[in-house]
């Protein structure tokens, strides 16, 4: 019985948790824009396909500005939207590994126990159990921004990036103002940039509530009336 559950096979839980890196939440969603232009694969239709005719025509012409600014926008959005959705799956993956994890580990090490193996054998079991446990959270704290919830971390990011474009001058752009505009927005869905506005709102929240609870401060005390004429004000008691 001691020989059907090894450390091995903890370890290769270990390991898959490790080929998760593949997955799209350890890297963000693709750039759409850059110094040299649209970033983005051939289509023939779909939201990549308008923003590329569009960011095309505003290089020849400034006039279809906007509409590259519009399109680029959506097409930043939906990638996020796409990228958020992969980081819940893959939150998913790792709340069910690390359960399983850390049954098979003491499951493992019961066994091991059981059939008075050897106390390498425990402490390998024991060791595996602990290192799975350290990439789920490492996972959870440098790519899922050490929320239990993705998707509230997906709505503040998107609000944030929303507040942005709608604060952008509806003046007369320029293909070289709508780049650099499409580049701060893409820039709101990038790892280190979410990770910035989760650890702001986690302060700002810290700091609302600093001092709830607390009793309002006393009144400052009324001021003293001067002393009728003639009348000796009296010394303090």
């Amino acid at each position: 019985m001691a020989g059907a559950i090894r450390p091995s096979a903890l370890l290769l839980v270990v390991l898959a948790l490790l080929a998760a890196g593949c997955s799209e939440t350890f890297h963000g969603p693709p750039p759409v824009i850059g110094s040299a232009g649209p970033i983005v694969p051939a289509a023939r239709d779909g939201l990549v396909a308008k923003f590329s005719a569009s960011a095309q025509a505003a290089y020849a012409n400034d006039a279809f500005a906007r509409a590259m600014l519009d399109d680029g926008y959506s097409l930043i959005y939906t990638n996020c939207q796409e990228y958020f959705r992969e980081a819940g799956k893959t939150q998913q993956i790792l709340i069910v590994t690390r359960d399983f994890l850390g049954t098979l580990g003491t499951l493992a090490t019961g066994v091991i126990a059981v059939a008075h193996a050897s106390k390498g054998a425990t402490a390998i079991a024991a060791l595996i159990t602990a290192t799975g446990y350290s990439v789920t959270d490492n996972i959870s704290r440098e790519f899922l921004f050490a929320s239990d919830n993705i998707d509230s971390v997906r709505e503040l990011t998107l609000t944030k990036m929303t507040d942005f474009y709608n604060r952008i001058p509806a003046a007369p752009m320029t293909y070289d103002s709508v780049t650099r505009n499409l580049t701060d927005i893409q820039n709101y869905c990038s790892l280190r940039k979410i990770a910035a506005l989760v650890k702001d709102a986690i302060g700002a929240a810290a700091n609302s509530g600093a001092g709830a609870g607390r009793p309002p401060p006393s009144p400052p005390p009324p001021p003293l009336e001067p002393a009728p004429a003639g009348l000796a004000t009296p010394a303090p008691r």
